[in-house]
C-alpha cells in the first residue's frame, strides 16, 4: 500500500501567502497614512521670484518685498530667502534674522539654506 504524503506543504504555503498578505497590507496603510511632501515648488521658468530677479535693482526690492509678505507658499519662502542674503552681504544680520524667522525649515523646500543663513547671520 503506498503511503500518503501529509498535507503540510500546501498549509504551509498557505500560512506563508497569508503573512506575506499582511505585511503588505500593513505597509500599504502605513505608507498611505504618511504625510506626503510639500507640492513642488514652481519651476524657474514659473517662478515670480526668479521674474523679479531680472528687474532693476529698486523694482527688484519692491517686487521681492511684496512676495515675501505674501502667503505661505514657495514662492514666499525664495523671496524672503533672496531678501536675507542681500542684507546679510550688506551686514544686516539682524535684518536677515528677521526675514528668515517666519519660513519653517522643517517644511521649506529651502530648510537647508535657510538654517545655513540663519547660522551665518
Amino acid at each position: 500500500m503506498q503511503k500518503r504524503l501529509p498535507y503540510r506543504f500546501p498549509v504551509l504555503q498557505l500560512l506563508l501567502l497569508l503573512g506575506l498578505g499582511t505585511v503588505a497590507l500593513l505597509a500599504g496603510m502605513f505608507l498611505a497614512s504618511r504625510p506626503g511632501p510639500e507640492e513642488f515648488p514652481p519651476s524657474a521658468e514659473e517662478s515670480e521670484t526668479v521674474a523679479a530677479l531680472s528687474l532693476p535693482e529698486s523694482q527688484q526690492q519692491q517686487e521681492l518685498q511684496r512676495l515675501a509678505q505674501g502667503p505661505a507658499s514657495a514662492e514666499r519662502d525664495r523671496a524672503a530667502y533672496i531678501l536675507a542674503a542681500q542684507a546679510l552681504e550688506q551686514g544686516q544680520a539682524a535684518e536677515s534674522l528677521s526675514l528668515l524667522s517666519p519660513l519653517d525649515p522643517k517644511s521649506s523646500h529651502l530648510g537647508g539654506y535657510i538654517l545655513l543663513k540663519q547660522a551665518q547671520a
